[in-house]
């Protein structure tokens, strides 16, 4: 009998953060888009 349970894999790349917390690309804030994504996961 197996009693595993599945495994997610996630791979991010190319994030493009900026030092400053602030900072935008394309309009949005890179941190705040980052932490979006890593919530989703």
């Amino acid at each position: 009998m197996n009693n595993t349970s599945p495994v997610s894999i996630a791979k991010i790349t190319d994030i493009h953060l900026f030092g400053d917390d602030n900072q935008e690309l394309l309009g949005m804030r890179t941190k705040d888009y980052f932490c979006a994504v890593i919530e989703q996961l």
